[in-house]
Order: C-alpha cells, then structure tokens, then sequence
C-alpha cells in the first residue's frame, strides 16, 4: 500500500510536470510591461523592481522630450517673425518662408517621435531583459564572458547621463536628417537636382519591384528550399542575375551606408539594446560600445539584491538569526526532502542534466544519477544555530567545500574515474571501483524509498489510518 502511494505520488508528479511543459506563458512587450506597472502586477506578481537611475532617466525622457517640442515652437515663431532680406545678392539664394516652416514642422515631428518612441521602449526593454535573465534565454555563470559584468561595476553611474543625452542627440540628429532632406527637396537652389535624383529613384525602385516578382515566380518552379528542381534554367538564371548584381551594388551599398547611418542615429539614444554584434563591438582590446555592458550591470545588480528568491533567502536567515533553534529544525528540512523528492522528481533530474560536465548524458543516465544523489541527514545540531543537514564522516577531502550544502553533489562518471586513481582511504566506500557503481545506485535508491516508506507510515499513523 504505501510502496503503491509513493510511486503513485511520483508518477503523478511527473506526468503532470510533463502535460504542462510545452505550456508557455506570454510575457514582454511595451503594452504588457506598461500595464503591469501601472498596475502594480509587475512587482506583486513577477518581483520586478525598476533601479531608480533607470526610473530617473526615463522621467528625462519626458523633459527631452517637451525641450524638443519647446524649442522647435520658439523657431517657428522666430521664423515667422523674420524680416526678408532686402540684399538682392542674397535674395536668390534666400528660401521663401514657407520652405524654413515646412522643414522645422518635419524636422520637429520626427525628433519629437524618435524621443517618444525611445521613451515608450525604454522601461519594457528593461523588464524584458531581466525576463530574459531570469528564463536562461540570456545567459549568466555559464558565460564565458559574464565576468565583463561582474567587474568595474562604478560603470553603473554612467546610465543618468547616457539615458538624458543619448535621447536629446538621438531626437537632433533624427528631426535634422528628415528636416534637411525636406529643406533639400523644396529649396530652390537644389529642388532640381533633389527631383531628378529622386525620378532616378524611382525608376530604380520600380525596376526592382519588377525584378523581385519574376523572381518569386520562377523560384517556385526552379527551387526547393536548397535546391534546385531545373538545374540548367536555375544556373542560367544566376549567371544573369551575377551580371546584373555588379551595377546593381554600386547603390545597394550606397543604402546600406544611409541606412546603417539611420540605424546610428535611432540607436544613440538605446543603451538598453547593443547595437553592433559580440563579434563586431571589439577591435583588439578596444570596446567600441560599452554603454550597453553597463546597463546590464545596472540590471544584474539590482537583480542580485532585489531577486523573488535572494529576498526570500535573506528573508529565512533573518528568521533563523532571530529565532534560532525555534526555526528552521531537522525535522523541517526532511519533510522539505520529501516533498522535493517525491512531488518535484525532475528537479534532481534538472541538477544533472544542467552539469556543464554532463552535456551528453541521455535521460536514463540522467535519472540514474538523479536517483543516485543521497540526502543524508543528521540530527546533531551545531553550536550556534543548528545544522539542518551536515555531510557524512566518510567524505572524500575533495568535497569539504560542500560541507555545509544541503544536497551534496552528484558523482558523474568522470568523476568516479578520478576517484579510481585515489587512495583507498580518501575515497568514498559508495563509489571506490567502476564495478560497484551499479550496486551503489541500487543501493542508494533503496534507501531512499526505505526512508519515503518510513515517513508515509508516519504520516498514515499521525492521521490515524491504517496500514496494511
């Protein structure tokens, strides 16, 4: 009966772990990050704490963003009040007006959108990256670079500043380019060449339009994904196009540099993103971009101090530091074993398989090595504040640093080879010889279910019932 009840209870677990493991939840987003702060669901719900220099910043934002209305204003009206000039020299070369109005009205609506479309990012991008931190999609310990982040920390004091003048010069330099390809297109001076430019263009574009048609037709009669279902016409059709693509770059080019060059200008002002790739951002020793590094400090530390579980930590050292013997017992910590062990079976699964040691380990060694991890409890309490779990007598010298862990670690196979080369008596009596690893895993998957069986009858007794 109670043999029947634990590997009910473990099953159950796992089959339900499984049924909800291809469930994801939707989280992110400018609407999501916004809604969640204005309702206090994002810290109630997912512990997120906005640092208060990115808080600061973004309160800059907004002043950025009335001086750029503020100051376009006061030109418009100092352009409306201009006297024309009456130097007939001059007066040829002199834009009408309506032409300085026109190009501040561009120049000022595009700075004000860059502004507040930088404004709006800025806080979302900084719940989505903690997300990204805490779910594994980013990286940390297992970084090969992570230490970037954990030196020079002072870097964190650049962020005000870089927030308040990357958004001003991102705001300038957009409402410059935009007003100054308007003043361009309508001044008198260089209105005929901006038009001829412009029907060069044009044409180029609709040639192109042409081109990318023709070719989604013949690619889906030529071309399976990597490969091609008429080689002769396919081959044809490359040299053509090669021909065709030497002009044709000469302009490409010439975009990817304007665009790369609007890319620089909407970027000034994100130091939450990195803008040039891991590979590209160094030049021997030279960072070229650093502001994005020191932003994610921002975020690690206010992480390493504000994390769900560091408080919750902190939370129960305070208690034990208050409380002493009075909490935290042993008898606390076995029922926290057995319900880690019996209802949250994938997790010491979860503890092998995330071993950087262990990347090629398939699921059935994983759960053999799983179920070989011991949990060995003492009752002798220390002097001071008690010992919920303390190591055996017969560890090994390598393993001391784990003196005080509550699970000690699982020996991998590599591990028990090196232990092979060890004296005798510094090894451990479970793993001495590659031939007793099998008998030892047995073993230790006994005594667990001994000691599961040995609690369940407990429970069963405390509750009255009886067992068969």
């Amino acid at each position: 009966y109670v043999t029947g009840l634990a590997e009910t209870s473990y099953g159950r677990a796992l089959l339900s772990f499984n049924n909800i493991d291809a469930e994801y939840k939707t989280t992110g987003g400018v609407i999501w990050a916004w809604k969640g702060i204005l309702s206090g669901k994002l810290q109630r719900e997912e512990g997120i704490f906005l640092n208060s220099q990115i808080v600061a910043g973004n309160i800059a934002q907004i002043i950025v963003c009335l001086f750029v209305l503020i100051a376009g204003i006061v030109l418009l009206v100092n352009e409306a009040n201009r006297e024309p000039s009456e130097d007939p020299s001059v007066g040829a070369y002199a834009p009408e007006r309506w032409m300085v109005v026109l190009s501040l009205l561009i120049a000022i609506f595009a700075g004000l959108i860059a502004g507040v479309s930088i404004f709006i990012k800025y806080i979302p991008s900084t719940v989505s990256t903690t997300l990204q931190y805490r779910s594994g999609v980013l990286p940390t310990l297992r970084d090969k670079d992570f230490w970037i982040y954990r030196v020079a920390e002072d870097q964190i004091t650049l962020l005000f500043g870089s927030i308040f003048w990357g958004t001003l010069y991102t705001a300038i330099a957009i409402g410059f380019f935009f007003g100054l390809i308007v003043f361009v297109a309508v001044w008198q001076i260089t209105r005929e060449i901006f038009l001829h430019f412009f029907a060069n263009v044009v044409g180029i574009l609709v040639t192109l339009l042409l081109k990318i048609l023709v070719l989604r037709l013949l690619r889906r009669s030529w071309y399976a994904s990597f490969y091609r279902k008429q080689p002769l016409k396919a081959n044809m059709l490359n040299v053509i196009l090669q021909c065709w693509n030497v002009a044709l770059t000469t302009g490409y080019m010439l975009v990817r540099g304007l665009m790369l060059l609007l890319a620089t200008m909407l970027f000034m002002g994100r130091i939450d993103k990195p803008f040039l790739a891991a590979e590209s951002a160094r030049v021997g020793g030279l960072h070229l971009d650093s502001y994005p590094v020191a932003f994610r400090k921002t975020l690690l530390m206010n992480e390493a101090h504000r994390h769900p579980y560091i408080e919750r930590l902190g939370f129960m050292y305070m208690y034990k530091l208050r409380y002493g013997e009075g909490f935290a017992k042993t008898s606390g910590s076995i029922w926290r074993l057995l319900f880690a062990s019996v209802l949250f079976p994938w997790l010491r699964k979860y503890r092998v398989q995330t071993n950087p040691k262990l990347k090629d380990v398939g699921d059935k060694e994983a759960d053999k090595l799983s179920r070989a991890g011991t949990f060995r409890v003492l009752p002798k309490p220390s002097p001071r504040y008690g010992s919920l779990i303390e190591p055996s007598k017969d560890l090994p010298a390598s393993e001391e640093s784990a003196k005080e862990a509550e699970i000690l670690p699982t020996k991998t196979e590599e591990q028990l080879n090196d232990d092979s080369n060890v004296a005798p008596q510094n090894q451990d009596p479970l793993v001495r010889s590659d031939d007793t690893v099998t008998s030892a895993l047995e073993s230790e998957i006994e005594e667990l279910k001994r000691q599961n069986m040995e609690l369940l009858e407990k429970i069963a007794l405390m509750k009255g019932e009886r067992i068969p």
